[in-house]
């Protein structure tokens, strides 16, 4: 009886692990895309001396419903983002030039 307890939790904890990985590699992916569109932006940027108005401005055609999107907040800020399943995003803030998770 042990042992089969012990074993349910060392496959419990397995699967655990590889979801958590999965989703790691997700984001990495994510990101990797991402990281496309924040050089297109800043070769706009130097080119133009103003950031894009949206997307099509610098060219980035991307898969429908897959991301990533460019919104534009002011003169000086943009935003780059992912919807990832119904209520979450992957984020990327031009000020504080990093990716987050909400």
């Amino acid at each position: 009886m042990k042992k089969a307890i012990k074993f349910i939790i060392v496959i419990i904890s397995l699967l655990i692990l590889f979801i958590l990985i999965l989703k790691q590699i997700e984001l990495r992916d994510y990101k990797g895309k991402g990281d496309v569109m924040l050089e297109k932006i800043s070769n706009y940027k130097e080119l133009n001396g103003e950031l894009p108005n949206n997307s099509t401005d610098f060219f980035y055609s991307n898969e429908m419903g897959e991301g990533p999107y460019y919104e534009k907040i002011n003169d000086s800020c943009f935003v780059v983002f992912f919807n990832i399943g119904f209520d979450n995003k992957l984020k990327f803030n031009s000020i504080s030039e990093k990716w987050y998770y909400e």
